[in-house]
């Protein structure tokens, strides 16, 4: 596992606009049941990946059917455009210089909670990242097989904290709508917040210390992990069985 952390000010800029540009952009958060390989259960929600190449219109009777190349992010929303190439931007700065975002899904809420994903995040076969923006976001990540070694603590964990390439992204807008949040199974949502809010009201993202602990069992090895706005960890080689603390509003985005 790798972690960027965004716990300075000048690295939560970009993040920053990208999530108030969510919040004002041309997206529906839609309150909805996800079942996505990246994540599953009720969220506000948003998902993009590729789909299976179609048939051109133009085909020849009797010969094979040439494959459409169109990119699903040909006609992605531009606030998501802009949220992959901040993806991008960190992945490909400091671990993986090919590392290109084909799907995304956004997991949005209005207040805390807690929820267990009931399918696990697929990061044996290819990496998977996950961006905190908003408040903190507490993960608890299993991997099925187990750490191979001892998993990190906060004292010798490598973190990055290194200044993001500047994306050109707009000025925020002021947006004040109304909404509850019926989603938590094992706790309440903060009745009267609004996912899409007036930039002033819209707490200070936390900039304490990025906490990175473990508590092996003797069934299962568990990392403990807190993401702050902007922070970023990325995972791979191994499929983690994963839970979720809600601190606040906030949302995650799951890459791969």
């Amino acid at each position: 596992m790798h972690l960027f952390t965004g716990n300075e000010p000048s690295l939560q800029d970009e993040p920053s606009k990208v999530w108030m540009d969510l919040q004002k952009g041309d997206i529906p958060l839609k309150w909805q049941s996800v079942d996505m390989p990246l994540a599953a259960g009720p969220y506000y929600t948003y998902f993009i990946r590729p789909t299976k190449p179609t048939p051109c219109s133009d085909e020849t009777p009797g010969l094979s059917s040439p494959l459409s190349n169109t990119s699903v992010w040909d006609d992605a929303p531009a606030c998501i455009a802009r949220a992959r190439l901040l993806l991008q931007a960190i992945l490909q700065d400091h671990w993986a210089g090919s590392f290109l975002v084909d799907e995304i899904t956004v997991l949005a809420w209005l207040g805390v909670g807690n929820r267990k994903s009931p399918t696990p995040l697929p990061a044996k076969t290819r990496k998977v990242a996950i961006l905190c923006l908003g408040a903190d976001v507490e993960l608890t990540l299993v991997p099925l097989n187990g750490f191979h070694s001892r998993a990190p603590d906060a004292s010798t964990t490598h973190v990055e904290v290194q200044t993001l390439p500047t994306l050109d992204l707009p000025n925020s807008v002021e947006i004040d709508v109304e909404g509850y949040d019926p989603m938590d199974e094992d706790g309440d949502e903060l009745i009267g917040a609004g996912l899409l809010q007036d930039a002033h009201s819209i707490s200070v993202p936390s900039i304490k210390p990025v906490s990175v602990t473990s508590m092996p069992s003797k069934k299962d090895d568990v990392l403990f992990l807190t993401l702050v706005h902007g922070d970023l960890a990325l995972l791979e080689g191994d499929d983690f069985n994963w839970t979720m603390r809600r601190t606040g509003m906030s949302m995650v985005l799951i890459a791969s």
